[in-house]
């Protein structure tokens, strides 16, 4: 079974149009916008069996895991050398902005970024990390966990709340 947030990741992260998607796996682009816009985070989409199957497919063939319903994980290997601890690859970054719904531009002024070094960050490839002067990533990830956003590691985003509901309340 894949939710909302899996499908609007999963597709967001593959950088795929509703087009594409659609093709691959025989569904109407169209369906898919539904699909997307009127499911929450953390609700199952309201599909027959076969298209959650054929959806579940086209994502592990391209890498791409759902380990439980408010999971979602790249299935790529980063070599050892690599990892830091207080950094976000591109992958968790632009995760994680899908799962708040925000644009780039206004999760920008919630961070205090341009969305142009936002737009910057999600160009990168998915297991780099992000970084830049202005941002100290102590303050980035605790925004995303106080929104209910978890990374267990580099490849790994879990929502323990719906990001899009606990923003809505701060407004």
């Amino acid at each position: 079974m894949i939710t909302g947030f899996q499908l609007r990741v999963a597709r967001g992260i593959l950088g795929i149009t509703r087009e594409e998607l659609g093709s691959s796996v025989n569904l109407n682009p169209i369906t898919i916008k539904k699909l997307e816009n009127k499911t929450k985070n953390l609700d199952y989409l309201n599909c027959l069996a076969k298209t959650m199957h054929q959806l579940s497919e086209y994502f592990i063939k391209n890498n791409i895991l759902f380990h439980s319903n408010n999971t979602i994980s790249l299935n790529i290997h980063i070599k050892q050398e690599n990892l830091e601890k207080e950094l976000l690859t591109r992958f968790q970054f632009k995760a994680a902005r899908i799962a708040t719904r925000l644009s780039q531009e206004k999760l920008g002024k919630l961070i205090g970024l341009s969305q142009s070094t936002i737009y910057d960050f999600e160009q990168k490839s998915n297991i780099e990390f992000i970084s830049c002067k202005k941002l100290e990533f102590m303050n980035l990830i605790p925004f995303f966990v106080k929104n209910g956003i978890i990374f267990s590691n580099y490849l790994t985003v879990t929502l323990t709340e719906d990001p899009q509901v606990l923003l809505s309340k701060e407004k």
